[in-house]
């Protein structure tokens, strides 16, 4: 099981009648205007008002090599309004932010949940109802570098200078 994930959804892991789990999603598009929203009915948590937009996460699979496919995040686009910001190219690169947490948490406006962070890769089908994008993980990309790392004693005293 995953050591990230809070106590309280590990001990209702094996529950018969565990609660439900509440998914909650934060948009931020490259020019920083945030979009909070939930395929749930319009909730308020942790001062940010989630509304109501039919959205899904789908395809998280990995291989048998352990390598992970890139997700696909489905929402819909009512009347278009997402048209204009994407043909804008406010959604390349834009990061999504998936909180799942318990119903009791939510009500109670604690700050347990799972976070799970992505970038839009490209839009892969759009239409005046619907809206389909390609997700990868935040590490994963040109836009990502690693920092440089020596290694070098005393931290490493294994390491010979020669």
């Amino acid at each position: 099981m995953r050591e990230d994930v809070p106590s309280s959804i590990k001990n209702q892991a094996q529950d018969l009648s565990p609660d439900a789990l509440v998914s909650l999603f934060r948009l931020e598009l490259s020019d920083g205007v945030k979009i909070y929203f939930t395929p749930h009915p319009t909730v308020t948590w942790r001062g940010n008002q989630y509304d109501e937009i039919a959205c899904t996460l789908s395809s998280m699979e990995q291989d048998t090599q352990g390598r992970a496919n890139r997700p696909k995040f489905s929402f819909v686009n009512p009347g278009g309004i997402f048209t204009t910001p994407i043909q804008n190219g406010l959604l390349n690169n834009a990061a999504l932010t998936r909180y799942r947490l318990h119903k009791a948490d939510l009500d109670a406006n604690n700050a347990i949940s799972i976070k799970e962070m992505f970038r839009i890769s490209k839009i892969v089908s759009l239409n005046k109802t619907m809206c389909v994008a390609e997700l990868r993980d935040v590490f994963d990309g040109h836009m990502f570098k690693l920092p440089a790392r020596a290694y070098y004693p005393p931290e490493f005293p294994h390491v010979r200078l020669q």
